[in-house]
């Protein structure tokens, strides 16, 4: 168990835990040991897991709606948009989004993000398809 693995690692092996086990199984021990790392090597990146499970959010917010939506918006064509956030929708890790719902349904701090990503993504298709 001595890999060096990045900040990054850890989200995605966050986002498919969340995706296999659902929001009770994520945890510290099954994060390193899907990496392949000790303890000591997330405490290197994250001072706790309450900062982990937030950036984890946060990256999740990012990668799966703020990025994505960035890109569609630059397709001036309101169909091709709409296709693609379709193809962009049933490409999500469907387990680790529904996994973050059952999450943000008892954790206070997670619901804002969760209801923020749905807004995003009901306004960028609401958008779309009013043009």
């Amino acid at each position: 168990m001595a890999s060096v693995v990045s900040r990054e690692a850890y989200f995605e092996t966050g986002l498919e835990v969340l995706s296999d086990l659902g929001y009770g199984g994520l945890k510290l021990a099954e994060v390193c040991n899907r990496l392949g790392v000790t303890t000591g090597s997330f405490y290197h990146y994250f001072a706790g897991w309450p900062v982990y499970t937030k950036e984890l959010i946060a990256h999740w917010m990012e990668r799966q709606t703020v990025q994505i939506i960035e890109a569609v918006r630059a397709e001036p064509d309101p169909r091709r948009r709409i296709d693609t956030l379709i193809q962009e929708g049933l490409s999500l890790p469907h387990g680790a989004e529904a996994a973050i719902r059952v999450w943000s349904s008892v954790d206070p701090e997670v619901y804002p993000i969760q209801a923020a990503v749905d807004q995003q993504r009901f306004d960028i298709m609401y958008e779309s398809a009013f043009e």
